[in-house]
C-alpha cells in the first residue's frame, strides 16, 4: 500500500465530513495501492474508512 498517498486521502475525507468511500477506478487503485489488477467484467474495488483499515474488494 502507498500509505502516505492513502493517508492523504482519508485526513481529506475527515476535513471534507466524508466517513467512508468506495473507489472503482482501476487507476486509482493503482495509484493509491500499487495493485493492478485485470479483473475483466468483475467489481474491483477499494473501501476507504477513516475510521478502518482500507479493504480491496473482488468478486
Amino acid at each position: 500500500m502507498k500509505t502516505q498517498r492513502l493517508n492523504a486521502v482519508l485526513e481529506q475525507m475527515k476535513k471534507d465530513g466524508i466517513q467512508q468511500m468506495i473507489v472503482s477506478d482501476p487507476y486509482s487503485i493503482f495509484y493509491l495501492t500499487g495493485l493492478m489488477l485485470h479483473t475483466g467484467e468483475r467489481l474491483f474495488a477499494l473501501y476507504l474508512n477513516v475510521d478502518g483499515k482500507p479493504q480491496i474488494i473482488r468478486k
